[in-house]
């Protein structure tokens, strides 16, 4: 009996508890109204009430009051009224304190502005000069953002003059006694200027210290330049030969031309001579990537009831730092198809002479068929004008050889001597997994084709232009998109003639070099995730566009394909792999093409 009472009790407790707090949620006090008291008209009362968080019939809560007075008074600031008070003027609640009034006092005061700005400390730019560059002017609001911008700037200034030491603090804000004008005052520690005379090199253990010295393109004694020193690792990063690169530091030289062991610290303590900039060099530390790789891949194409199965191979060998000077060699061979195969050979010669000018060679040969041979041979001359300019002049020629006197009724013997130029613009970011930037290059190449067994010539031009432009969207997800068009003109186009694309570096979703034309163009729409500082995943569409001339039965065969997918690239010891998965123009998933590639970019 005694345990039901207490059971009871306690029931009747807990629902006399769970009363009250409902009756306590029910009488939450509910804003009626906000009022403005304003000395000085400045704001709309409906400006002043969009800015807040409280709102009428909202629940009146003390903490959101106050943060909402404190947005009102930056409202004021904003507007240079520095001094301005907003604060509750009262707070009328009812009976019952079901409803409240809330009366806010604003009292803006005077507007104070600018009067002087003050700087010392300056000797490389005058005060007037300094001034010309700012927003911050006499006459404005004084804004912390915008003076923020302006002394960063001045900063920037001075790093590109070569004082890297530089500081700039605000030491005073004044205001009159009228609390109508401000007056700032501007510190600056110029420190030394700073020439830098060695560049120290560490973690390289094949290739040459000199070598990448000469790609940082800071010279002996040169003045400093922050612009410069944080180019140095894009700059690097583009020889291909480091997996990782830290950012330059800055070391003092003592008189012995030994290195300290602290580096900028040290450097204000330096004594000046004669206003003689201090010796200082840079610090930088690299990661050697493996710079020679290898790639086989072999393959079995099964033969139908009339023909035997053969097999299909690929071989491609790529050193991109011979003897540790970055020089590079690619040896590439390549059977397609039954009765075609090539073979290549690449050689590049960086900065000859150690003028900024590399120099490159090609041998390139292709069986095709039956039929012919291409052999072409090309020489190269690039001038880098910079970082992402540069320009090239070609030579080559080209000759078709006849594989049988059956073939001559497909292709002639000739020969054809050519001249171009290239053009090549690379503002890429990063050159193996690109979020931001442009690749641009363009070629033009005249000739004269000779046809012996015809005994006549005819003028020969080839254009071809490659645009591909990277924009991050997301953290680590980039847009990429690609253009691509290369056209023939000649009076007479054989099949030698002819460009070959599709296949994993053009239109995927179909067989390599399945199409050809003397005019094609292709398109690339690529979204991808990235996974790696050399690895991503990506979906992508592609889209192409061929035509040919068929001079003989006055017939111009034309076509659009379109191929779509998902792929992958990764880095692995021999490189960095791509795989793509990609469906063509009206294929079912049973004829989905798989294309492998290994990168290897000269």
């Amino acid at each position: 009996m005694r345990e039901i009472v207490i059971r009871l009790f306690l029931f009747f407790l807990f629902l006399q508890i769970l009363l009250v707090n409902v009756s306590y949620a029910q009488r939450q006090t509910i804003i009626h109204n906000i009022v403005f008291s304003q000395s000085l008209p400045v704001y709309s009362e409906d400006f002043l009430l969009d800015n807040i968080s409280s709102k009428k019939n909202n629940i009146f809560n003390a903490e959101n009051l106050e943060n909402d007075l404190d947005k009102l008074r930056s409202l004021f600031v904003a507007n240079c009224y520095y001094f301005s008070v907003v604060s509750i003027d009262s707070l009328q609640f009812f009976e019952d304190s079901s409803f409240v009034n809330i009366f806010i006092r604003i009292e803006p005061h005077h507007k104070s502005l600018i009067r002087k700005i003050i700087i010392s400390g300056n000797s490389i730019f005058t005060t007037d000069n300094i001034l010309k560059n700012f927003s911050t002017t006499a006459g404005s609001c004084l804004q912390k953002k915008s003076l923020e911008t302006d002394i960063n700037n001045l900063v920037t200034r001075y790093e590109e003059s070569g004082y890297p030491l530089v500081s700039i603090e605000v030491t005073d804000i004044s205001v009159a006694d009228d609390e109508n004008a401000i007056e700032v005052t501007l510190e600056i520690e110029e420190g030394l200027q700073i020439r830098i005379d060695k560049i120290q090199i560490e973690g390289n253990t094949e290739t040459e210290s000199d070598v990448i010295i000469r790609e940082t393109r800071i010279q002996q004694g040169e003045i400093y330049s922050q612009s410069k020193i944080q180019k140095i690792p894009q700059r690097l990063n583009r020889m291909q030969l480091f997996s990782s690169i830290s950012e330059p530091q800055l070391f003092l030289l003592q008189d012995s031309n030994s290195v300290a062991d602290t580096i900028l610290s040290s450097i204000k303590k330096a004594s000046r001579k004669a206003g003689l900039p201090a010796s200082s060099g840079l610090l930088i530390k690299v990661t050697e990537a493996n710079t020679n790789s290898f790639d086989g891949v072999v393959g079995y194409l099964p033969g139908s009831v009339s023909e035997k199965g053969y097999f299909t191979g690929l071989v491609d060998v790529t050193m991109r730092n011979l003897f540790g000077t970055a020089r590079k060699l690619n040896v590439k061979w390549l059977k397609d198809e039954r009765n075609s195969q090539e073979i290549g050979i690449r050689y590049a010669e960086p900065w000859f002479l150690n003028y900024p000018v590399n120099l490159a060679g090609t041998f390139f040969q292709r069986q095709q068929d039956t039929i012919y041979v291409r052999r072409f041979i090309e020489l190269k001359s690039e001038l880098m004008i910079s970082d992402l300019f540069s320009v090239g002049v070609l030579f080559n020629q080209e000759n078709i050889i006849p594989s049988s006197e059956t073939a001559t009724r497909y292709v002639n013997s000739s020969g054809t001597a050519s001249i171009g130029f290239d053009v090549h613009y690379d503002s890429r970011d990063n050159i193996y997994n690109p979020t931001s930037g442009i690749n641009y290059k363009s070629d033009y190449r005249y000739g004269r084709k000779k046809f012996y067994t015809l005994n006549s010539v005819q003028n020969v031009q080839r254009i071809g232009i490659d645009v591909e432009w990277f924009q991050e969207t997301f953290m680590r997800q980039v847009v990429v998109v690609g253009l691509h068009g290369k056209e023939l003109r000649a009076g007479t186009v054989e099949v030698s003639d002819l460009f070959r694309f599709g296949g994993a570096n053009t239109l995927r979703g179909y067989r390599e070099n399945q199409f050809l034309g003397s005019r094609i163009v292709w398109s690339n729409l690529e979204y991808r995730f990235i996974a790696g500082s050399k690895s991503f995943f990506s979906g992508f569409f592609d889209a192409g566009y061929y035509s040919r001339n068929n001079s003989d039965l006055n017939i111009i065969t034309e076509s659009v394909k379109y191929g779509y997918g998902v792929g992958m690239r990764v880095e692995t010891a021999l490189g960095i792999i791509g795989v793509s998965l990609a469906l063509g123009k009206g294929d079912t998933f049973n004829q989905a093409k798989i294309h492998f590639g290994l990168i290897n970019e000269f």
